[in-house]
Order: structure tokens, then C-alpha cells, then sequence
């Protein structure tokens, strides 16, 4: 009996937590940017939430149309596709400028989507030894993200969750005191390109 008891409490409690301790940092344009602590970085991680006015199939060709990343990605200054998998992947390559005392940071990236009837799904994962580094700039070799889309109607509700870390000698303090910047930009010029006629 005891042990039934206690089977049971701690489903309970598990069932009554939060979503993984997600903290809500910022609320601004309908964009909805929260950060946690994670085992895998000193940086926090991040989940942006956001409604757009387009169709989730206008949504995903923008996702997927890579060499336009630098019209909206936060940063980004290039990117294009490297190589095609044997699935619906492929590899691409992504490129940050950063400011002038900071050295610049690039990305090798595994794409891949699946696709529901209302939802589809994209994880973007580092392959950071994918491409030998280039002398000068910081290649990230933590960087997982995926994106979440589901058709709400005519609409499309957008969830972007990111773990990295753009590595160098950038204090965590430093880089968590703003890394709703990122996100949110992101999410902001993806809303506006994507409701754009």
C-alpha cells in the first residue's frame, strides 16, 4: 500500500510542475521571450513565443530559405546550404558578425523537419567539425534549437526554443543580462516578413 502511496505522489508532483521551470523575461508585441537554466551552458536558454497572421506554409519557406537568413535572423550575415542528407535535411552554414571587439562567430547546422497535418516541426543542431574553422572567427560548437509551428485557423503559432553558447572569453553574466535581445529580434522580423504582402 505504502508503495502504491508513493508511486503516486510522485507522479503527482511531477505532473503539478512547471514547464520545465521556463521564466517569462520579456512581453512585448505579442512576443513572448522566456529563459532557464540549463546543464548544458552557463548561457540560459530561451523560448520565444509568438502568434503570425500567415499561413503555417508561408512560415515554414521562410525557415527554410536559408540564403535569405540575413534579412531577418538576429545578426546574421550569411548563411547558405552546404549539402544535402539522405532525408529531408540538409547542412548549412550561418555566419554572426559581432561587434567590433568581439571576434565573429559561424555555425555548421543539421537541419531537419517533420511534418504533421497542423504541425511541423524543425531541430537545427550544430556539427561544428562538419567544415574545417576559419582563422579568426569563433566556430559555436553548442547550438540546438527547434522550431515548433501549428496552424491555428488562418494563423500560425510560432515556438522557437535555443540552447548554445557562442563560446571565446564573452562573460555568461554579460551575454544572460541580454539574451532576450536575439530572440526577440528574430521573432519580430520573422512576424513582419511573414505577414508581409
Amino acid at each position: 500500500m505504502m508503495k502504491c502511496l508513493l508511486i503516486f505522489y510522485t507522479a503527482l508532483f511531477f505532473f503539478i510542475l512547471p514547464d520545465d521551470d521556463w521564466q517569462e523575461k520579456l512581453n512585448k508585441n505579442g512576443i513572448i521571450v522566456y529563459v532557464k537554466s540549463t546543464e548544458a551552458s552557463k548561457i540560459k536558454s530561451t523560448k520565444s513565443v509568438e502568434t503570425i497572421n500567415a499561413s503555417i506554409e508561408k512560415v515554414k519557406s521562410i525557415l527554410l530559405d536559408i540564403a535569405k537568413y540575413p534579412d531577418w535572423v538576429f545578426k546574421c550575415s550569411r548563411a547558405e546550404i552546404l549539402s544535402k542528407t539522405n532525408d529531408s535535411g540538409f547542412y548549412y552554414y550561418q555566419y554572426t558578425e559581432a561587434p567590433l571587439t568581439i571576434s565573429d562567430r559561424d555555425m555548421i547546422l543539421l537541419l531537419k523537419i517533420s511534418e504533421k497535418v497542423e504541425e511541423i516541426i524543425i531541430t537545427i543542431k550544430a556539427e561544428p567539425g562538419k567544415i574545417p574553422e576559419k582563422k579568426g572567427v569563433v566556430r559555436i560548437a553548442l547550438f540546438d534549437s527547434i522550431w515548433t509551428l501549428r496552424k491555428v485557423k488562418d494563423k500560425t503559432e510560432v515556438t522557437n526554443e535555443i540552447t548554445t553558447d557562442p563560446g571565446g572569453s564573452i562573460p555568461a553574466w554579460l551575454i544572460n543580462s541580454v539574451i532576450t535581445s536575439g530572440p526577440y529580434s528574430t521573432m519580430l522580423n520573422l512576424k513582419e516578413k511573414a505577414e508581409s504582402k
